[in-house]
């Protein structure tokens, strides 16, 4: 629900930036649309740091840094290859309404951005990093609880009990505790 709200504050800011930048500064709906594609990624790298991913926090500088640079190459490139891709063939090729055609290339572009940035750019931080800075996360409390279940079944169970990304969590922390048994047993 999050990524839906700041994805629809998102397409706000592209259609006003594409029809300023088309309307007013009569720049060519193509270069448009890859400016106002690029400041909505901003926009939107912004509000899910703060808002859609709160819980799963970069830490550091450096970490907020690389996660940004992530986002860039993915979202970026998911969104202003998709974007431009669409609006030839929506606008140049079939002589759809610029603005209408904007809003199908968002659309389309959204289902692969919300899996991108949920799997990768925003994934929980576990293991050391989280004992070090006191963060907890829903993953990282799955994986400490399965520590302390017996078998690997119930622990598997456990696991998968509702705690997103909890098995890339539980065997980051096995990684960096080697007196801990791994999940795959």
């Amino acid at each position: 629900m999050k990524f839906n709200l700041v994805g629809a504050m998102g397409m706000v800011v592209q259609v006003a930036i594409l029809a300023s930048l088309t309307s007013i500064m009569h720049l060519q709906y193509l270069l448009a649309t890859a400016i106002a594609v690029e400041c909505t990624v901003l926009h939107n790298f912004i509000w899910h740091e703060r808002f859609t991913w709160a819980d799963r926090p970069a830490g550091t500088r450096r970490a907020i840094g690389g996660r940004f640079l992530h986002f860039n190459l993915t979202t970026g490139a998911v969104s202003i290859g998709g974007n431009l891709l669409m609006m030839r063939v929506l606008v140049g090729a079939a002589h759809a309404p610029m603005l209408l055609a904007n809003a199908a290339s968002v659309a389309t572009c959204c289902v692969v951005n919300y899996l991108v940035n949920d799997r990768w750019v925003f994934r929980a931080i576990c293991g050391e990093d989280c004992r070090q800075s006191g963060t907890i996360t829903a993953s990282n409390e799955a994986s400490r609880a399965a520590f302390a279940v017996g078998n690997a079944t119930e622990r598997r169970t456990l696991l998968l009990s509702g705690f997103a990304n909890a098995g890339d969590c539980f065997e980051r922390l096995a990684d960096q505790d080697r007196r801990l048994p791994l999940l795959h047993e």
